[in-house]
């Protein structure tokens, strides 16, 4: 009887542990694709995970093992990036709209890097100790319809300013995963630079994923440079 394995373990056990759905992931792709791409970066450059991506414990575990960092966006994930290992200054937080009380127990558990998207935002953290992040809304390429709502979140660059009571020393912005090349981040970088000169800033984020083959209508013509890309 043929018995299916894959990275030398056997389905069938997998089954009779879990049951049937059953996701896996593979340990040693994953950690190939981390060492990868940081690779390819800059030392200095601060990657990190967004746990909703997949917030299991134990590929937390494998992300910090690699040298990543974590963004979560709910309370929840904070807690699974400290049980995972991540130290508080290793966890970022971000949520479209902060929540009041959801704040003051991140803020408790350690964490003090915030993104405030709106001016309600800076009101709540307004006297705490968070280090904050401002989105910036910049136009985007891509898809017309997502580069419109993207506007709706964030300052406008000419808003950008220092407020009292508050420690803003970050700028981040949203590209999309929607990019067939690296130039939609080139205008990106400029602003935010520029920016982040007259703001004396620490760190520049360019957030969304890393651009995916899989969003490219495949042609003939892009059979070759799909499998260079890979």
């Amino acid at each position: 009887m043929t018995s299916l394995s894959w990275e030398e373990l056997r389905l069938r056990d997998v089954v009779a542990r879990t049951g049937t759905p059953a996701l896996l992931v593979s340990e040693r792709r994953l950690r190939a694709n981390i060492r990868g791409l940081r690779g390819g970066l800059p030392p200095s450059t601060i990657l990190r995970y967004c746990t909703k991506t997949n917030p299991e414990l134990g590929i937390l575990r494998i992300v910090r093992e690699e040298g990543l960092d974590v963004l979560a966006s709910h309370e929840a994930e904070v807690r699974l990036a400290l049980a995972a290992g991540f130290a508080p200054e290793q966890i970022a937080f971000q949520r479209p709209v902060l929540d009041e009380r959801e704040l003051d127990a991140v803020l408790a558990a350690g964490v003090r890097r915030v993104h405030a998207f709106r001016a309600a935002d800076l009101d709540l953290l307004s006297g705490t100790d968070a280090r904050v992040s401002l989105r910036i809304a910049l136009a985007r390429s891509g898809m017309p319809i997502l580069s419109g709502a993207s506007k709706r979140l964030g300052f406008a660059p000419a808003a950008v300013r220092r407020r009292d009571g508050i420690t803003i020393d970050a700028l981040n912005t949203y590209i999309g995963t929607q990019q067939e090349s690296a130039e939609a981040y080139r205008p990106a970088i400029r602003e935010l630079v520029r920016l982040g000169k007259m703001m004396q800033i620490e760190e520049l984020n360019l957030g969304g994923g890393i651009p995916s083959n899989s969003l490219r209508k495949l042609t003939p013509s892009r059979l070759l440079t799909r499998r260079r890309a890979d």
